[in-house]
């Protein structure tokens, strides 16, 4: 049996329609990337801040609490009166100094 002959299938336009979409989509596709890098930018160089800060405050803290020692330490009265001799030279009214020249 003798083969029929084919008859070329007209070409449709559903192959434009199919490469118009996919220019679309990929238009489309590539703004929200790059709404998407954007947004990651912004927010790692917010999270940069952030811990720079966190880090800072933390310092601050242990600076405060240094301090707070400090204040207690010397609050007491000891230790105002050994400041006071050691830093100034001061004694109490019933105390005898005795100066040792160096030579």
């Amino acid at each position: 049996m003798p083969r029929k002959k084919q008859k070329p299938k007209p070409k449709s336009k559903n192959g434009m329609k199919n490469f118009l979409f996919l220019i679309v989509c990929l238009l489309v596709g590539g703004g929200f990337g790059a709404f998407i890098s954007t947004q990651a930018r912004s927010y790692n160089a917010l999270r940069a801040d952030y811990n720079y800060i966190q880090s800072h405050i933390a310092n601050e803290e242990a600076i405060a609490e240094e301090l707070a020692y400090q204040l207690a330490h010397f609050d007491s009265d000891a230790m105002i009166a050994t400041i006071a001799r050691e830093q100034f030279g001061w004694i109490r009214p019933d105390e005898i100094v005795f100066r040792v020249r160096e030579e």
